[in-house]
């Protein structure tokens, strides 16, 4: 076993390389919902139509810029292996990289003359296919982030897979014990422990709970108003699972709102609140805010407060003026329609549905409009008390803005900031 921890890879993409089809997807993060292996596959093949000397088999690994995430890319002879991770390089994964990619070439794609073609998962007819190298991955690089808080439980116990690795604490995954608990109660090593769960979360036969953090950010899904309604399968399940929830759901929603954090969430209710968040996002009713939406929420908090503190240096009047001129000007729908100004106020929608279908390259674009029309409102003031606004928004920026957000989340700040302080000469 070579497990690894806290290397920040998130999922491991295999793609056929003659045709752009995506043939396993291995998660390496239960929390990461947002990678569709058909989208980023296609995204890959579009480049290598257009650069395929640069796509040669046996040439040096690639990386990719993908949003917030960094594609490193390795070219075997029949496949593309994509190591897809939220943070820097590490010279740690590539070689390990190379291995799994060396073994899925000799050992597992030969499987694929006896299966057909994939539907894009990895998985077709026999759905066990890839199965034992979803395992390899897991050993070679282990599930990242797994705290020691989060609780496993068995979704199903599959006859064709070997458990007795596993069946030294395989009573105790029972959906009430924690991580940190199995390890005390099995007396097991905690990596061996770690090791095996992760084993299981990669055949697909457990599941976690408990796993929101208080600083992640709740999003909304389409899916969630069914929970809303009464004579749905959706709210059926929930009342199923506890009758307090139903009737706590309709009355918190509106925290649902694309900013709030779930410790926010819960200095408003009581910590017992937290089952409804976990019950939600296990059935996709609501989802954490990606990073890359998570920037697009940075720079919406620095427009609010922007736009406040006009008001005060200035006057409302004159904010909402500059304000509807520029969104009378600006050509992407999905900022227009998260700017609501009518007469005599304004008000800024921080919910994300608008952004439903997009890949996180895109979001990124959005998050440059976004930036470039934070900029204009801040250079479109008169030039008069210019100085003191910029004065008095630095102020409010430093007292309650910058603590909240991380030096990655702020990355792309550095232009705006810019203007602040050249205003400020």
């Amino acid at each position: 076993m070579s497990l690894m921890e806290n290397v920040n890879i998130e999922a491991i993409l295999i793609i056929q390389r003659n045709s752009g089809l995506p043939l396993l997807l291995q998660k390496l993060d239960p929390r990461v919902f947002d990678i569709d292996p058909a989208l980023v596959s296609g995204f890959l093949f579009a480049i290598q139509a257009f650069s395929s000397e640069v796509f040669e088999a046996n040439s040096s690994d690639l990386q990719i810029d993908y949003g917030k995430r960094l594609f490193t890319i390795l070219i075997g002879n029949e496949i593309m292996m994509v190591a897809i991770s939220s943070g820097g390089r590490s010279n740690e994964i590539t070689p390990i990289v190379e291995d799994l990619l060396h073994e899925f070439e000799s050992n597992w794609y030969v499987e694929l003359e006896y299966h057909g073609d994939i539907d894009g998962s990895g998985k077709q007819g026999d759905s066990s296919l890839f199965d034992g190298f979803r395992a390899v991955v897991i050993e070679k690089l282990g599930l990242q982030g797994m705290s020691l808080n989060w609780v496993p439980s068995i979704i199903e116990i599959n006859s064709s897979v070997d458990l007795s690795a596993d069946c030294q604490f395989l009573e105790l995954v029972n959906g009430k014990n924690s991580v940190g608990n199995i390890v005390q109660d099995s007396g097991i090593a905690k990596s061996e422990v770690i090791f095996g769960i992760s084993r299981l979360w990669a055949l697909g036969l457990v599941r976690f709970s408990n796993t929101l953090d208080r600083c992640d950010v709740i999003i909304t899904t389409s899916a969630l108003f069914r929970y809303l309604q009464k004579h749905t399968k959706e709210c059926r399940d929930i009342t199923q699972f506890s009758n307090d929830l139903v009737n706590l759901l309709p009355q918190v929603i509106k925290y649902f709102n694309g900013k709030t954090t779930v410790e926010g969430f819960l200095h408003k209710y009581s910590e017992s609140a937290y089952a409804l968040l976990d019950f939600l996002l296990r059935k996709r009713a609501i989802e954490i805010l990606s990073p890359e939406k998570k920037r697009i929420l940075m720079v919406k908090e620095l427009l609010q407060k922007s736009l406040e503190v006009a008001c005060e240096t200035y006057s409302k009047n004159l904010a909402l003026i500059v304000l509807r001129s520029i969104i009378m000007k600006n050509e992407r729908p999905e900022i227009v329609a998260e700017i609501q100004v009518d007469e005599g106020t304004w008000k800024i929608d921080y919910g994300f549905q608008v952004y439903d279908g997009l890949n996180p390259h895109q979001v990124m674009d959005l998050h440059s409009a976004w930036i470039a029309l934070l900029k204009e409102v801040v250079t479109s003031l008169p030039d008069k008390k210019r100085k003191k606004y910029v004065e008095n928004l630095v102020d409010v920026l430093k007292d309650n803005f910058f603590d909240k957000y991380t030096s990655s989340e702020l990355d792309g700040f550095d232009e705006f900031s810019l203007i602040l302080e050249s205003e400020l000469v």
